[in-house]
């Protein structure tokens, strides 16, 4: 199973490089098509990779099962379709569907923040609010960037106090490594409120905090 989603997002990512992503969508498509037939039951589905450790001792990978299979599915629909489907401009609406019917398979806070994430940067911002809130439900936190995305679909979708609140509450590793004021500065549905006084003057504190982290 693992073997299957690394060639096939081996090839997806070599083409999304070139921006052809008429290809991306394609090998995408083929590995979703055999990943959601597979029988439950299905051997490959519980085939662990063999890998070697430094000493040369084979290592048994760790990625199998049916939640893999699902988790694969929903990363490379979000991932992969999703945003070949933004970069062609083409109409997403069926991926939408399709990608909650995988969510649906098996409830996974990882495989909700993947398409949460995926859906605020492709512009789907009340799904972006959806997932993120059901990852939110199932993990009892967001994860890597899940505020920031969560703070940028609420703003895009006119709750924009409730988003600012969201984004002054980040605290930790996203504010000390420049995640926060990075991901503030590139999505575009933070550009509304990017130039607002208490949106300046938090950049200016997630800077300072920057610096303190450097400095240690």
């Amino acid at each position: 199973m693992e073997e299957h989603f690394q060639y096939y997002g081996i090839c997806s990512n070599q083409y999304r490089e070139m921006g052809r992503w008429d290809e991306v969508e394609e090998h995408s498509r083929a590995y979703v098509d055999w990943a959601k037939v597979l029988p439950a039951a299905d051997l490959r589905l519980q085939i662990r990779p063999l890998a070697l450790t430094e000493e040369g001792d084979e290592n048994a990978g760790a990625h199998n099962g049916d939640d893999f299979r699902w988790w694969t599915v929903c990363y490379a629909l979000a991932d992969r379709i999703l945003r070949a489907r933004h970069e062609t401009r083409l109409p997403a609406e069926d991926i939408l569907t399709e990608l909650d019917w995988a969510l649906d398979q098996h409830q996974s806070a990882g495989s909700y923040s993947i398409a949460g994430q995926s859906a605020c940067e492709t512009g789907h911002y009340s799904e972006a609010l959806r997932y993120l809130r059901k990852e939110e439900e199932l993990g009892s936190r967001l994860v890597n960037r899940g505020d920031i995305y969560l703070a940028a679909a609420l703003v895009a979708l006119g709750q924009v106090e409730e988003g600012k609140e969201w984004l002054r509450n980040i605290y930790g590793r996203l504010v000390a490594n420049g995640q926060c004021r990075s991901w503030f500065g590139k999505l575009s549905a933070f550009d509304a409120i990017r130039g607002d006084a208490d949106m300046v003057e938090l950049v200016d504190e997630w800077e300072r905090a920057e610096r303190v982290w450097r400095s240690l």
